[in-house]
């Protein structure tokens, strides 16, 4: 059986399917297996997936119905629990791709001193491959899995993926994406982070996130509110932590005001309300922060008149 599963959720990708599996099939470390799980895209994704099963043993094919990103990542889990022994887990998202290495330097860094968690720097890249955006860098270190937490604050999205990672199996075995949520690596993450895990940061940039105009990242803003919800969990976890206790309260007000001030919230009355509603609720819970809260809320209010 392969050492690792790489499991890749499909949906509506067809420009940029082929690059991703290609660049999954023809890494240097050969010993994995490729799960396509096809949530039930209506272009030609299905047939793209069935034709590389045909071509290559590696490539495993689950057809299901929509069901979101969250649900095609479980069924990839779910998959490797009940039918492979692999002992590491991978995800790649299907309009992304990855270095040639990516496989290789990941298992080595994780297999080094049996960490749980591996992961690596990334390049943001354009709908044509071409990078537009050099990312921070990554500070090459051995930390625990909270410390991963702390860092995503500081430094950036990078560390909250599930993307751009090797997992030891068994810090999967147990866990899976809430279904019905966007920004679900936000509730992964502080699921899996909390734990007293060991994990090894590369700064090399092995991945490659594609900022694609139709993806989820990039849809309506009521999504915001489970963004608000991830980081009001957050919150939470880092109860000891003042910094970063304020830090994702902040963030919660970010998500809140995007919401509040969008066409959408001016569309529908009761959305305002509900943004209103939600504000006085940290307001009884988290008073200094609401100051803060409102400050900012009085600034943007005076940006948007004029």
């Amino acid at each position: 059986m392969p050492l690792i599963s790489v499991i890749v959720p499909v949906y509506k990708v067809e420009p940029y399917l082929r690059e991703c599996v290609d660049s999954i099939l023809n890494q240097t470390f050969k010993d994995f297996e490729l799960i396509l799980v096809d949530d039930g895209s209506s272009d030609n994704c299905p047939a793209i997936c069935d034709e590389y099963k045909d071509k290559d043993n590696r490539v495993m094919v689950i057809h299901k119905e929509n069901g979101g990103l969250s649900s095609a990542r479980n069924a990839g889990l779910d998959y490797v629990f009940a039918n492979s022994n692999s002992e590491y887990i991978s995800f790649i998202d299907s309009d992304d791709y990855v270095d040639i290495q990516y496989l290789e330097k990941l298992y080595h860094a994780i297999s080094s001193n049996q960490y749980d968690i591996s992961l690596c720097n990334i390049h943001i890249v354009d709908v044509n491959s071409k990078v537009t955006t050099t990312t921070s860098d990554l500070m090459e270190e051995n930390c625990d899995s909270f410390t991963l937490l702390k860092r995503s604050m500081d430094i950036g999205f990078v560390y909250i993926t599930a993307w751009g990672k090797l997992f030891k199996r068994s810090v999967l075995l147990l866990e899976r994406f809430k279904v019905g949520k966007v920004h679900e690596d936000e509730f992964f993450s502080n699921t899996i982070y909390k734990k007293n895990l060991n994990a090894i940061v590369l700064n090399e940039r092995l991945y490659k996130y594609r900022d694609n105009p139709a993806g989820i990242s990039a849809r309506i803003k009521l999504y915001k509110f489970d963004e608000f919800d991830a980081f009001f969990e957050r919150g939470k976890i880092f109860k000891e932590e003042t910094k970063y206790q304020n830090m994702c309260f902040d963030s919660c007000y970010h998500s809140l005001f995007t919401i509040y001030y969008s066409k959408d919230s001016y569309k529908h009355k009761r959305l305002r309300l509900l943004c209103r509603a939600i504000i006085l609720l940290l307001y009884s819970s988290y008073k200094k922060e609401m100051i803060r809260m409102i400050i900012k809320l009085i600034i943007i209010r005076k940006y948007n008149e004029h």
